[in-house]
């Protein structure tokens, strides 16, 4: 469980509000003089039941636990964060996401340093220069190079190991970054002359390295195992997780917004070559195991995939994951038909047109992914043909709104065609302070951006709603945002309406029914109120209207 509903289980919301606030008992609620306004008249409610708050007068807003912490003191959620977590009793010190975002962002920082240090060896060493003219061989010019900050890793066991050193980096950071092995001969550098291309996420921040083994200068075995890999990669570390990243996708993603359809390849090499010749929405997934969070990451920008993998068994396997991973996240998936013994890097350098046309040219894959998906069918997919068969009956039970606020967040940050529709949403249908947040850092920055936005401790909480399963196929994910918006709209108006029904009995056995619904009529009617009642109950009366108004909206939306 993470802190942020591990604390919300363990602290009662009366019990938070009710230390400065004067509750008393109305139903199963509880209410009292909004401690944020001044007011005459209590419109300040509690509900234990659903953990949250909500004052019907001046201020119109509400939330949970944190949101009046927010409120009250006067600080954003990380400080709402410590102040409650400290009240529950739950050590932030064991689940200190800012302190392990910290050292992420030193890892980070030492992979940048590393590929400014390969860089500069690329343009700068003599050795540099054989490895710029091995790319020029494999098509790549000079401008491309420094464009995707192509280097050189010098054929040395500590060359790296001491620069980074120097700029302040210990062995055990440059360790866990992966740049460095522990073996026999202790730590030393993992990549040794090779050429070396930096792996970035899709904020461009550089994460970890590629690399291609070069050919020995002199007919002389360069430094290391001669047995050494021809291509050897960055392992798994903190801030790189092969499955989670597409590489060229920090360059691409503006490129696949326009072109409304994302290429992916295999290799670094594909990637560079396709943008070199001005095919910019193409990225790689860094060998044949296409996974549900790649294309999670290009599903926020398109519906639509081409998989343009080498035309050869592995390749033609590769096709056939992709699809099914794409059949079950809803998106529209092609296979390019690339040329026997011919890969994408060929293609391109040799015509970039045709390579155009093969893009346009892709076809659905359906001789293989019908007969496996129909044997395998998956809880999603399931859910998908049931919403399918019953489409256009209007029933809203296909929808999850059991999580209504979850749902809606996730719609909008799977289609960015949502975003103009998303925007007019108010902030205070979403209860749950860590949705709030999540739906202003959104309205507040680009996709790309969201999670640099958000809260170190919220991105958990991001990636959840982002993994969500949603049963809807992408025709109609707009009716689905509007019928989930309506949904909690609805829910706020309810709520509404209850606290309004409580204030009417009251007034009404203060005044006299008769009296204060005559008041009522007048102001609905435009006329002046009448001369010889206080200011005070000419107030009350206009909650008449309010539920009157409340209901009118109610039933609108329920037509």
């Amino acid at each position: 469980m993470n802190p942020i509903e591990e604390i919300k289980q363990r602290l009662d919301i009366v019990d938070v509000v009710g230390e400065s606030v004067n509750l008393q008992k109305a139903g199963r609620n509880y209410r009292a003089l909004c401690p944020f306004h001044v007011e005459k008249a209590p419109s300040f409610f509690v509900f234990p039941d659903k953990g949250t708050w909500r004052c019907f007068g001046g201020c119109a807003t509400g939330g949970d636990v944190f949101a009046f912490i927010m409120k009250k003191e006067n600080v954003d959620f990380t400080g709402a964060l410590r102040l409650l977590a400290e009240r529950a009793g739950i050590s932030l010190a064991r689940k200190n996401v800012a302190a392990e975002e910290t050292e992420r962002d030193r890892l980070r920082q030492a992979n940048e340093s590393a590929a400014l240090f390969f860089q500069h060896a690329l343009l700068n060493s003599q050795p540099g220069l054989k490895a710029l003219d091995y790319l020029s061989l494999r098509g790549i010019d000079r401008q491309t190079a420094e464009a995707f900050q192509l280097g050189y890793a010098p054929d040395s066991w500590d060359a790296l190991r001491e620069h980074l050193k120097g700029r302040g980096f210990g062995e055990g950071e440059l360790l866990r970054a992966g740049l460095l092995v522990e073996g026999e001969r202790g730590l030393y550098d993992r990549f040794r002359h090779r050429a070396v291309i930096p792996i970035r996420d899709g904020q461009g921040r550089a994460v970890g390295f590629g690399s291609r083994k070069l050919p020995a200068a002199d007919g002389e075995e360069p430094t290391g195992d001669s047995e050494s890999p021809k291509y050897l990669n960055t392992p798994q570390t903190p801030i790189f997780d092969k499955g989670a990243i597409l590489f060229g996708l920090d360059r691409a993603a503006e490129s696949i917004r326009r072109a409304d359809v994302a290429v992916i390849v295999e290799g670094y090499m594909d990637v560079i070559a396709a943008h070199q010749h001005g095919n910019g929405n193409v990225v790689a997934s860094m060998g044949t195991a296409l996974t549900e969070r790649q294309l999670g990451l290009l599903r926020r920008l398109t519906e639509n995939i081409v998989l343009a993998f080498d035309p050869d068994t592995a390749g033609q396997a590769a096709s056939e994951r992709g699809d099914l991973v794409a059949q079950r996240l809803g998106v529209n998936v092609r296979v390019m038909k690339l040329p026997k013994g011919r890969d994408p890097d060929e293609i391109i350098r040799a015509d970039p047109d045709g390579w155009r046309r093969f893009v346009i040219e892709a076809e659905a894959p359906k001789a293989f992914s019908s007969a496996r998906i129909q044997s395998t069918p998956t809880e999603h997919g399931q859910r998908t043909a049931k919403a399918r068969r019953s489409a256009g009956t209007g029933d809203e039970e296909r929808i999850d709104v059991s999580k209504g606020e979850e749902t809606c967040l996730a719609l909008l940050i799977r289609y960015p065609q949502l975003r103009g529709q998303g925007l007019a949403l108010d902030e205070e249908l979403f209860v749950r302070t860590e949705n709030r947040q999540v739906f202003a850092a959104w309205k507040a920055s680009e996709p790309e951006r969201l999670e640099e936005t958000l809260a170190a401790e919220l991105r958990p909480h991001l990636e959840q709603i982002a993994s969500r399963d949603l049963p809807f196929d992408p025709p109609q994910v707009e009716k689905a945002l509007q019928t989930c918006a309506e949904h909690l709209k609805r829910s706020k108006i309810k709520i509404e309406r209850a606290f309004i029904s409580l204030e009417i009995a009251e007034k009404e056995q203060r005044l006299g029914a008769g009296r204060f619904v005559e008041q009522a009529r007048k102001l609905i009617a435009g006329e002046a109120p009448s001369q010889d009642l206080p200011e005070d109950d000419t107030d009350d009366a206009r909650i008449v209207v309010r539920e009157v108004e409340a209901g009118l909206e109610l039933h609108e939306r329920k037509a």
